[in-house]
């Protein structure tokens, strides 16, 4: 009977949080048998300095003959499937060929600085985690503003053309986060419906000629404006001199020219 060679396959992801999600995937497969790989707990329990990290191991045995690709996968084949990011890769493949391999296990300097770049790795994909966590977080509230703008803009403003797809829209919105506060917009819609028809001249007759009466966004200006006049300056990522026709739209006096 010929004996087939070992089948393996490695996901390589970006973040330890990603292993939790391909896990379950490979878990919840009805196409094979799923268990932890005693191959790689073995290893563990000899040095778990080897692989000290969250890394999933898995052989998955399939059920029932599978066609891949027109290549037929006959009935109990087994296949190790490994799951890592890719800091933890780097090290299992230098940690494996150095210490388990070797002959240098005894020496103390080797394993501190394995133990090292572990704790340095361990950090990394930490940090790395809070950033993309603060990351999608902060999407999900500029998305969330961005709803809510272009929906207020097509009830009360149905007549006046936006440009849709905006990166200084966007970016606008990240900034003017801070004027939002932690009343959000309440009140923005009634404002819009208040100030409609000011709003719709004052858009059409300056939005050819400057391009930030183009976006969405600029109807939330002029809402903050009446209602954050004082710090919204403070987070205004432009020139302050392009507020002031939205000021005196509203007829508020701007602060900072108060001084000249």
């Amino acid at each position: 009977m010929r004996r087939a060679d070992k089948v393996g396959a490695r996901f390589v992801l970006g973040l330890s949080d990603q292993i939790v999600e391909v896990s379950r995937l490979i878990e919840a497969s009805d196409h094979w048998h799923t268990m932890s790989s005693k191959e790689f707990d073995e290893w563990r329990e000899k040095d778990p300095r080897i692989f000290d990290y969250q890394s999933a191991h898995f052989i998955v045995t399939s059920y029932s003959e599978l066609s891949h690709e027109g290549v037929l996968i006959p009935v109990g084949t087994k296949c190790e499937i490994q799951v890592r990011t890719l800091l933890q890769h780097a090290y299992a493949e230098l940690s494996h060929d150095t210490l388990y391999k070797s002959n240098i296990t005894s020496h103390p300097d080797v394993h501190r600085l394995f133990a090292k770049s572990m704790a340095l790795m361990e950090t990394t994909d930490d940090m790395l985690l809070r950033a993309n966590k603060s990351t999608l977080t902060s999407l999900a509230t500029v998305q969330a503003i961005k709803d809510e703008v272009a929906k207020i803009n097509a009830l009360e403003l149905s007549a006046v053309v936006f440009e849709p797809k905006s990166r200084e829209n966007d970016y606008i919105i990240d900034q003017l986060r801070v004027a939002i506060g932690s009343n959000g917009l309440e009140g923005y819609g009634a404002f819009v419906q208040k100030f409609s028809n000011v709003l719709k001249a004052k858009i059409e007759e300056r939005n050819a000629k400057e391009a930030i009466y183009r976006i969405p966004a600029i109807t939330l200006i002029y809402f903050l404006v009446k209602t954050r006049s004082r710090s919204l300056p403070g987070c205004w990522p432009f020139d302050l001199q392009m507020l002031e026709p939205i000021y005196s739209d509203l007829g508020i006096a701007p602060r900072w020219t108060k001084d000249i």
